[in-house]
């Protein structure tokens, strides 16, 4: 759950691309002098990175609700995240409003999130579900993160989608072939 949230912080944030800033001092490029900064003066996002977001009011889908599921939904309430799920089976009315979280079909929560999380076992019923078609039904520029399993998604699709839309992001924790081919 800790590691979906990572994950998330670190595509929202740019994170990586911040660190190349920061490290191959962008700021010369940008004609950028540093300059001290105290609380009241600094500057948001001077490396201009294009896409930064909060998560704060970002609707993050979920799809599997078991232990590690309900966990990552506990974590995105701290980030007042606005969460919907889905899996085979609805969890009770009473769980859904203790975690204050809403129940959606698969394509309901591909189309309504900002951030999608994978949180599903491998089974038949889940092999390929992240493929071309549920891709291009995702919103436009959301970012996939998967903490499942790497058969959910068909990667050949997933690299497409990422160079021609509609997603933005993608955050893998595994591969359906480990190690990453060349």
């Amino acid at each position: 759950a800790e590691h979906a949230m990572a994950m998330m912080l670190a595509c929202s944030r740019k994170i990586i691309d911040g660190h190349h800033a920061v490290t191959q001092a962008a700021y010369r490029e940008l004609e950028l002098t540093p300059t001290p900064t105290t609380q009241s003066q600094y500057r948001a996002n001077w490396a201009q990175l294009q896409g930064m977001n909060e998560l704060y009011q970002a609707t993050v889908g979920i799809a599997g609700m078991g232990d590690i599921g309900m966990e990552i939904v506990r974590r995105c309430r701290a980030f007042g995240m606005r969460i919907v799920y889905h899996q085979r089976t609805r969890l009770a009315q009473a769980i859904e409003h203790e975690l204050d979280m809403s129940y959606a079909t698969f394509a309901d929560v591909l189309r309504q999130s900002d951030y999608l999380i994978l949180a599903l076992p491998h089974t038949p019923d889940t092999e390929g579900i992240i493929n071309a078609s549920t891709l291009a039904r995702m919103k436009p520029g959301a970012t996939l993160i998967n903490v499942g399993r790497g058969a959910l998604i068909d990667e050949v699709a997933l690299v497409q989608a990422l160079r021609s839309g509609p997603i933005g992001m993608a955050a893998l924790d595994v591969y359906q072939v480990e190690p990453l081919p060349e």
